[in-house]
């Protein structure tokens, strides 16, 4: 080859450092999204808007009824809707569908058959408290 003859295409070390260089940009955006992070973190904002959607709607039925739904006590109970069959410790309160919620929601990662995987408990005498035992990270 002369030393005039031009130069066509790119060599194999060219290549490569090129490859190179995309794989380590690529992997510092994985690195700095965190895929993992964000998905735990839109579970707990799902989380969130469920526990108020409950504790809005357990507060609107006891102030057109005159009181909270029967299974609702001291004790934490577990929130199912229909029989509740296989949960242990169980608070039904398909009652607010249709009037108060159009669903009970459900836990994006821990629900199990009726259970929602919320909780329910009567606090200090008329507060109710909503909780979301399988939330990640800290709240």
């Amino acid at each position: 080859m002369s030393p005039t003859a031009k130069r066509l295409g790119f060599t194999l070390i060219e290549l490569l450092l090129v490859l190179g260089i995309i794989a380590i940009l690529i992997i510092i955006v994985i690195v700095a999204i965190n895929p993992s992070q964000q998905i735990s973190e839109t579970h707990n904002n799902d989380r969130r808007s469920a526990v108020n959607t409950v504790l809005n709607a357990v507060y609107q039925s006891a102030l057109e009824n005159g009181g909270f739904p029967e299974c609702i006590d001291e004790t934490e109970k577990h929130i199912c809707s229909g029989t509740c069959e296989g949960v242990e410790n169980a608070c039904d309160l398909s009652s607010l569908v249709g009037n108060y919620v159009l669903e009970l929601p459900v836990d994006p990662s821990g629900a199990d058959g009726e259970d929602t995987g919320y909780l329910i408990q009567l606090v200090e005498g008329q507060k109710i408290r909503v909780s979301a035992p399988f939330a990640s990270g800290e709240e």
